[in-house]
């Protein structure tokens, strides 16, 4: 079984804030930026979302299943996202 790692890891926290994403959210039905750069509670809010929905429809704009979204994740200490391969020396 393959030992899981957790997306934040080697990831620094923002500065005054738990989180260490930030998401810029577009309404693609009518062009519009509704939040740039939030932590995930605000962009539930402003989207008309519960906080736990959020999630879902993140994972659901990735697979393609929702298309109404376009919603795109930053790291607060702006590095990449890091993987297995990556920390195991991969490039």
């Amino acid at each position: 079984m393959t030992e899981r790692i957790s997306p934040t890891v080697l990831h620094c926290k923002g500065k005054n804030t738990r989180s260490f994403i930030v998401y810029t959210v577009w309404n693609n039905k009518t062009d519009e930026v509704v939040i740039v750069d939030g932590e995930a509670r605000d962009c539930a809010k402003a989207m008309g979302l519960t906080f736990s929905s959020f999630y879902s429809t993140i994972s659901k704009v990735k697979n393609g299943i929702v298309k109404r979204w376009t919603i795109k994740p930053k790291y607060l200490d702006g590095r990449k996202r890091y993987t297995k391969w990556a920390l195991k020396g991969g490039e």
